[in-house]
């Protein structure tokens, strides 16, 4: 009896053993299995960045990233890869879905340019919804006054020629101000609530104020025309004189009658851009026609 005891007692050893050793190559087998295929799906535009995306990709702007590594930085986060091992052969081993599957250099390159325009041009983005307890106002300024625009390009531009941050703060308080009668006396008070916002996510208004005029040069193409620059005269170019351009623009408005300038203020934005567009287009005509005189 007890040396069936004993041999039973083997057989339930060697039986629980076998059924672990199965567990475990079952196991290691789902970690060598490798997908044959995988749907990815990426953004195409600015656009359509969710908030997630679109603060990993100023964060890789802030860390000055360059164009290939943020494109393919972007692809690995956008698409939910996580990369275990790059192998000598030029293979990735990655995991999707706690899947694994491999991919090669130049499908990744492929697919990291499909996000080039990341790196080309900004164009429309959405905002983030809340900043400092602020929701955002219409991103493209429509309903917006005139003199609200005003002031969020000012600070625009002294921010791209200083860098100081006070400007910037001061811009997130000119976007960030729905529901607020808005007052541009007001706006150094009410920058102070976005000191202690992290960097990456002031970023994100600045990366939406020069989406909103890359749309503003395509709509209102004769008032807001692109200057081209090239890259060694960048540090050379002188700020914009803002008093003088805003004083010009009130003037085409109001039509040189002072007691007109609160109306045109306080007019709304997209209003007053189709009036300047108008009149720009006007001189642009008459330049060509005096041009055309002089060559008679």
């Amino acid at each position: 009896m007890i040396v069936l005891k004993i041999f039973g007692i083997i057989i339930g050893l060697a039986l629980l053993w076998v059924f672990a050793f199965f567990l475990y190559c079952r196991k290691q087998n789902k970690k060598k299995r490798v997908l044959e295929y995988l749907n990815l799906t990426l953004p195409k535009s600015w656009k359509e960045l969710s908030e997630k995306q679109f603060l990993y990709v100023c964060n890789l702007m802030l860390w000055e990233n360059t164009p290939t590594e943020i494109q393919t930085k972007c692809f690995l986060f956008f698409a939910g890869i996580t990369v275990q091992e790059y192998l000598n052969d030029g293979t990735w081993i990655c995991i999707h879905n706690k899947k694994r599957f491999t991919i090669s250099d130049y499908e990744v390159q492929y697919f990291a340019k499909k996000l080039s325009f990341l790196t080309d041009t900004i164009t429309e983005v959405n905002p983030l919804q809340e900043m400092a307890g602020f929701k955002h106002i219409n991103p493209r300024f429509e309903g917006c006054p005139f003199k609200q625009w005003m002031a969020a390009e000012n600070y625009y531009q002294a921010f791209v020629y200083t860098k100081q941050d006070i400007h910037l703060d001061k811009l997130c308080a000119v976007v960030y101000s729905s529901g607020i009668d808005f007052n541009d006396a007001d706006t150094i008070k009410r920058s102070k609530a976005f000191k202690k916002v992290p960097m990456v996510q002031k970023l994100t208004v600045f990366i939406m104020y020069a989406g909103l005029k890359d749309r503003l040069s395509k709509e209102f193409s004769h008032f807001f025309q692109r200057v081209a620059v090239k890259s060694d005269q960048e540090s050379a170019r002188k700020p914009p004189k803002m008093r003088e351009h805003f004083s010009n623009m009130i003037y085409v408005l109001n039509g040189g009658n002072v007691g007109e300038t609160d109306k045109v203020l306080n007019a709304e934005c997209w209003r007053a851009f189709d009036t300047l567009n108008r009149k720009a287009h006007e001189n642009q005509e008459m330049e060509q026609r005096i041009k055309k005189l002089k060559k008679k």
